[in-house]
């Protein structure tokens, strides 16, 4: 039975060292698990105190911003910086910002507090509010035609369709997003876009295209330093290689992906890759050690109120346990994962909480339960992966390679009519060229003529005027050929 992984949303091919568990070395895994502790406590204490030190100060401009744009933009910062430790404090003031924003009717203010605060309702797990604040961002920034703005909300109402489980929509949403980076030249957008691209692909176990779009995600965030981008992609091409059961290489990039986030403060990202180093581990049958990842897991979320987190620490517990023939427990854990998935609309916990169920209570003997979480599970499978879906969704990944190719085909047309245009401009001025040499010839020629009949009437003229008497001869220079002009 398959555990959850927890993936991150919002790589270059030589951090991939193939190792297969498999044949895999038990001194190598506890040797990584140590390291990825000892890192964790060593910089947790520094960091917390930078966090600190920086919602302080955030708190000292507070007090003495008056009511105008610079409280909005501080308060929406002081939001941001909450959401990984204290969502529900990061909430309040994401809600101050929309409230004052209203108020002095700043609207692009009001579309960056509106998207804020969908994003703490996102890791508090409400995806409902989370996508009708969301929508709401989405229209201020269409009325305002900011680009910028459209592009970033197409991306996240993406992320809130994808944790819902509607992959069809998400890549759709994605695929839009990724065109307006593109046109606007903004990398670190295209980079996200990118990595939650491949997070469709991932899921419908397509691996190969899943690691070509994680790995041109993750080339552009090097490109631009987005160490937190970096952090994100290296969880998700971990969760690719325990999919294809190379467990050590999912945790080598497990433990990069550790390391930054603790160094970068994102508890809300240890908490999903504390959980997925549980899911290898109890994948390579360390199941013991795989209940105290997700325990710390579960720590760290309720920490900073991750729902959509509780929820699948919770399935993967309950498929331990039942692993470990521990059944009360098991369905302790996935009967609170059903309730919290029931409440946050999360379709994609769901399905694999009644596919576990199913499993314990056919363990259990208990067929006729078995069957019913077995349908249930079945039902939501369906509308989520169903060949239809699918279908479409290949027909969006042509449409924007077709697109792309399309792109490339004119601009090899512009490149190729502006060859034909100088080529065109050459033949008319080597025409002009010929034209002109043509009619200084027929010129010549012309006056070559003129000459022959000018020189022979000259010679007529010489002999007319030896004939002629002296008087007549003076007449003739006072009133002959005129000086030559000087022609410029």
């Amino acid at each position: 039975m398959a555990l959850l992984h927890d993936n991150c949303y919002y790589c270059n091919p030589d951090l991939l060292i193939f190792f297969n568990m498999k044949q895999r070395r038990p001194l190598f895994i506890l040797l990584s698990i140590l390291f990825i502790l000892f890192a964790v406590c060593v910089e947790s204490i520094e960091c917390t105190a930078q966090d600190s030190d920086k919602v302080d100060s955030l708190y000292g401009e507070l007090e003495t911003a008056k009511e105008d744009s610079i409280k909005i933009k501080v308060l929406v910062a002081l939001s941001k910086s909450l959401t990984n430790s204290n969502a529900e404090e990061a909430l309040k003031h994401s809600a101050q910002a929309i409230e004052l924003s209203e108020e002095l009717g700043f609207e692009a203010l009001k579309a960056i507090a509106f998207n804020q605060h969908a994003i703490v309702y996102y890791h508090l797990g409400e995806m409902v509010k989370s996508q009708a604040h969301l929508l709401k961002a989405a229209k201020i920034y269409k009325e305002i035609e900011d680009k910028d703005g459209i592009a970033t909300m197409l991306n996240n109402v993406g992320v809130i369709y994808y944790a819902q489980g509607e992959l069809e929509q998400a890549l759709d949403y994605y695929l839009k997003a990724l065109q307006y980076m593109e046109d606007l030249e903004d990398d670190k957008g295209r980079a996200m876009a990118l990595n939650n691209i491949g997070n469709v692909y991932k899921d419908i176990n397509n691996y190969t295209q899943a690691l070509d779009f994680y790995v041109k995600s993750i080339n552009v965030k090097e490109k631009i330093g987005d160490t937190h981008g970096i952090a994100m992609t290296l969880n998700n091409i971990g969760l690719l290689y325990d999919g294809q059961e190379l467990y050590g290489e999912a945790l080598r990039n497990y433990r990069k992906s550790v390391l930054i986030k603790e160094e970068i403060g994102d508890m809300h990202g240890m908490g999903m890759t504390i959980n997925n180093i549980g899911l290898t581990l109890a994948n390579s049958g360390s199941s013991e050690e795989a209940l105290g990842y997700f325990r710390q897991s579960i720590e760290i979320k309720e920490g900073v109120g991750d729902r959509f987190g509780i929820a699948m620490t919770y399935i993967n517990m309950g498929n331990v346990f039942n692993t470990l023939k521990k059944y009360d427990q098991a369905l302790h854990y996935l009967n609170m994962s059903v309730e919290i998935s029931e409440e946050i609309e999360a379709k994609t916990q769901l399905k694999d909480a009644y596919l576990v169920l199913n499993s314990v209570y056919e363990e259990m003997g208990k067929f006729e339960l078995a069957l019913k979480f077995y349908k249930k599970h079945k039902v939501l499978k369906e509308e989520m992966v169903s060949k239809e879906n699918l279908n479409r969704i290949a027909l969006l990944q042509a449409r924007y390679e077709n697109k792309e190719q399309d792109d490339k085909i004119y601009m090899l047309n512009k490149e190729k009519e502006s060859q034909e245009g100088k080529i065109q401009r050459y033949l008319f001025l080597l025409s002009v060229a010929m034209g002109i040499l043509l009619a200084a010839g027929v010129v010549l020629l012309i006056n070559r003529r003129k000459l022959t009949r000018l020189r022979k009437t000259v010679l007529t003229m010489d002999a007319t005027i030896a004939v002629d008497t002296p008087e007549r001869r003076q007449e003739l220079d006072e009133h002959g050929m005129p000086a030559d002009f000087n022609h410029n």
